[in-house]
């Protein structure tokens, strides 16, 4: 529905551009349909949103746990160690960690080359997004 209502304001925006295009000498003759199509827009985004809050964003609740488990998971976070231990070494752990199925800490830590530690708090993504700090 939200994807509908936006395509339909993406044709309506088409539709308000080359009106404006087309304004031959500045008469401004397009201008009912520049109105038209603008206030169209305004009230099908209104009736989305309130439609999407109502029937699919009200009641959502954050599973904590599956979201830390994929961040971990994640192989976006071999990214950081590139500035630590340059892009060959990056890719490789990250290369690694997906041939393998583990995680980028897991080989990291397998392969010894930095303190554990560090490799905890380097690789957190909460401390990445600066959150955490």
């Amino acid at each position: 529905m939200l994807n509908m209502a936006c395509f339909q304001i993406i044709g309506n925006d088409t539709a308000i551009t080359m009106a404006a295009q087309g304004g031959q000498f500045e008469l401004n003759v397009f201008t009912p349909v520049l109105a038209y199509d603008l206030l169209s827009s305004i009230e099908i985004l209104t009736g989305a949103s309130i439609s999407f809050t109502e029937k699919c964003l009200r009641g959502i609740t954050v599973n904590r746990e599956r979201c830390e488990e994929l961040s971990k998971q994640s192989l976006a976070l071999v990214t950081i160690l590139a500035t630590t231990l340059g892009y060959e070494k990056a890719a490789e752990i990250a290369h690694t960690a997906h041939r393998e199925n583990k995680s980028i800490i897991e080989v990291v830590k397998e392969m010894n080359i930095m303190d554990e530690k560090d490799v905890e708090e380097l690789l957190d993504p909460i401390n990445m997004t600066g959150v955490g700090k």
